[in-house]
């Protein structure tokens, strides 16, 4: 439906409840948002989750010594989020060929037995193992998706 200028637009959809069932931390690429929210409600479960989408998802949340100020803002903002929503369960998900790890590592892509899929994965883990020490009331999980038979997306446990 088009609306003109001035003209309100009333969404057919309530308010969600107040209480969320999980808070998940994510990359922004369109290109798994329909297959991580069918992950996230058919296989996890959750119904009422909060999305905290940034380029790379936990890449903000890594790398202390090299982008101070992104781990600064990233924890300041994580950190409201946890503290007003309180949610029981907080769930991190990567992705394969995330744009903004590929342009962080660029010049380790050449390097002899690296691969950005590890090293999601090594920060996916590190940053799992923070927020489970710092926000002990919450499950935390970590995901890594990948694309398999062509467009089809898989999420591996990490």
């Amino acid at each position: 439906m088009t609306t003109s200028a001035g003209t309100a637009y009333r969404a057919a959809a309530r308010l969600g409840p107040e209480q969320t069932d999980g808070l998940v931390l994510m990359c922004l690429d369109r290109r798994y948002r329909a297959a991580t929210e069918e992950f996230l409600t058919k296989h996890l479960g959750l119904t009422n989750y909060d999305i905290f989408a940034v380029p790379g998802g936990v890449y903000m949340l890594s790398f202390a010594d090299a982008l101070p100020k992104n781990l600064k803002v990233g924890t300041r903002m994580l950190k409201f989020v946890l503290k007003n929503h309180v949610p029981p369960r907080i769930v991190l998900i990567a992705h394969q060929d995330c744009s903004r790890y590929r342009e962080g590592f660029m010049s380790w892509l050449r390097k002899p037995g690296f691969s950005l899929d590890e090293q999601q994965k090594r920060d996916l883990t590190e940053v799992g193992d923070e927020l489970r020490q710092t926000f002990d009331w919450a499950r935390v999980e970590a995901y890594f998706a990948r694309q398999v038979d062509g467009d089809s997306v898989e999420f591996e446990v990490v």
